[in-house]
Order: structure tokens, then sequence, then C-alpha cells
């Protein structure tokens, strides 16, 4: 019997790898500027946006193009994160703060990265009123209204902990921050804060935040995915669940509602009716880190990792 199930998993695997196309994209097979992925998306033009260790490239019809050719700025430089917002690219860096790309100029922010000490800039949500939600690895949490600049620290505020490692907004533009020590919610008035100590959150570590299209909240922490509706908890794990790893670096939200999530294990797809495609590391894809996942509109999935490029 166990012999078996070890042959129907492995023809399950081969089945697998021949339906999906899988191509990967290094620094020595293309255009992409460096293997270590720290951001994708895409943008409603269609193009793709890779953030790396080694600056900024943007893919599209098949061609690479480094932003450094551009902007001097983002040669060698982290790109931490990505989000495209209309024909604006709001690009999140290590050493430069925020920097705002329209197709055709730059727009810096160096004076308000130094007083606002905004570097290392760790995630950037824009909420329905364009308003932009800054999370600074080690700094806090920054608003920017187009204007004017405002900023929550642990010591001013409610906020759990400085250390921001993602932010999403909700349908009622209430802002959920993923921290080291800790979920958080603001809603421009009251804070909330959600820890292991009085919610189901399996650990303090958030890593990754989405919302689906029902404003269901998933959070991706150290050790697991958690599911919360404003009521309920639900935890999937490697124990309870096909989930590929605990450690859940990033998730994102395909048009159609389906989760996306990069693990330290592989990637999964999940849909409303809790079916799972999981491609596990050492199967469909190598064993490596897996630190971020964006699903394009036209449903493809890129996956970036920490040595071995974009899937």
């Amino acid at each position: 019997m166990r012999r078996f199930a070890i042959f129907a998993i492995f023809v399950f695997c081969a089945v697998l790898g021949m339906a999906q196309k899988w191509t990967n994209y290094t620094h020595k097979n293309s255009g992409l500027i460096g293997n270590n992925i720290l951001a994708v998306t895409s943008d409603k033009r269609g193009n793709l946006w890779v953030g790396t260790t080694q600056g900024l490239n943007k893919f599209s019809n098949g061609q690479w193009t480094d932003y450094a050719d551009f902007n001097e700025k983002l040669k060698d430089q982290f790109v931490n994160c990505l989000v495209a917002d209309g024909n604006t690219l709001w690009i999140g860096t290590d050493d430069y703060g925020v920097i705002e790309f329209n197709g055709n100029r730059w727009f810096e922010h160096d004076e308000e990265t130094r007083r606002m000490n905004m570097k290392y800039i760790r995630d950037i949500a824009i909420d329905h009123a364009g308003v932009k939600w800054i999370g600074v690895t080690l700094s806090g949490f920054v608003e920017y209204d187009g204007v004017n600049w405002n900023k929550y620290s642990a010591s001013d505020s409610e906020l759990l902990s400085d250390f921001i490692l993602c932010v999403v907004i909700d349908n009622r533009d209430r802002k959920w921050i993923g921290t080291n020590d800790g979920l958080c919610v603001y809603d421009g008035r009251k804070w909330t804060a959600y820890t292991t100590k009085n919610s189901k959150l399996p650990h303090n570590i958030c890593l990754s935040l989405a919302i689906d299209n029902d404003n269901v909240k998933w959070i991706g922490t150290l050790e697991g995915l958690c599911r919360y509706d404003g009521e309920n908890w639900k935890v999937f794990n490697i124990d309870n669940s096909p989930i590929p790893g605990n450690q859940i670096n990033d998730l994102t939200i395909e048009a159609e509602g389906n989760l996306g999530m990069a693990t330290n294990e592989g990637v999964a797809v999940f849909d409303r009716n809790e079916h799972w495609d999981v491609f596990g590391a050492g199967l469909v894809l190598p064993k490596c880190m897996f630190q971020n996942i964006t699903i394009d509109r036209q449903g493809d999935i890129w996956i970036g990792t920490d040595e071995r490029g974009l899937y």
C-alpha cells in the first residue's frame, strides 16, 4: 500500500509538471539584473515590475529594462516593494525612501526621507482617497496625502512595534499593519491590536497580509496562515492542510478572488471552495526561499525567490 501511495504521488507530480508551463528568468539567461527578488507587481498596461537587491526591472513584450539607466539611484539599490497606482509606480527602497515614477518623470522625497528617517521602506498601501501608507522597517508607519506627511510610532501611538513588515487597506479604509510583534488595525482614530494572547493568531511575526473580495483578512505569519472574517479565526498549517510551508512570506489576491501564497517550502493557490494547487519545493520548483508572488491579468503566476531568480 505504501509503495502504491508513493507511486501515485510521483505520477501526480509528473502529470502536474507536464500540465504546467514554467519559465525561470535569471541574471544569466535574461535581462533580469539580480537573482534575489524582493518585490513583483504588474500594472494596468500589463507590464511586470520586479524589485531586486540590484535595482528595478521592467518586463514588457518579452523585453527587460534596467531602470538604473534612467535613475542612477536605482543602481545596486534594494527595491523592497512596488505598488502600481494608475500610471504611477511607487517604489520603496533601502537608501532613498519612496520614489514615484509616472513613466516620464521621477519624484523623490529626499527631505522627508531624512526628516522622518524613512529609509528601509518595507511596504506601501494606497487607500480609497489616494493617501499613501508607508511601512518602514525600524521606523514606524508614515501617512502621505500628496501634500502632508505624518508619522506614527510605538512611542506616540498604540502601534505595537516600529518594525513594520506589511500593510493593506480594507474596504472601510482601515489600515491593517503587520509587525514583528503582532497585527494592528487603525481606522483613523482608534487602534486595535491582535496578538497570540488575545486572538488565534499563530505567531506575532506577521510577514504578509491580503484582503479578499469578501473583505476577509488573510494573515501570513512565521507559523502558518490565518483567516479572519471579523468574528472567526481559522489557521492553516502543514499539520492540518496541504499548505507547503508554515512561513508565509507573501500573499496575493487574483481577480477571481483566489489566494496565492509564497512560503519557505513552495507556493500555493487556494480558492473559495478550499481547493489547493500546491507547487512544492523540490518537486515542481527548486529548493529555495519563495519570497513573493503576484498573479497578473492573464492569470499567470510570478514567483520571486531569494537566489534562483523569477519563475
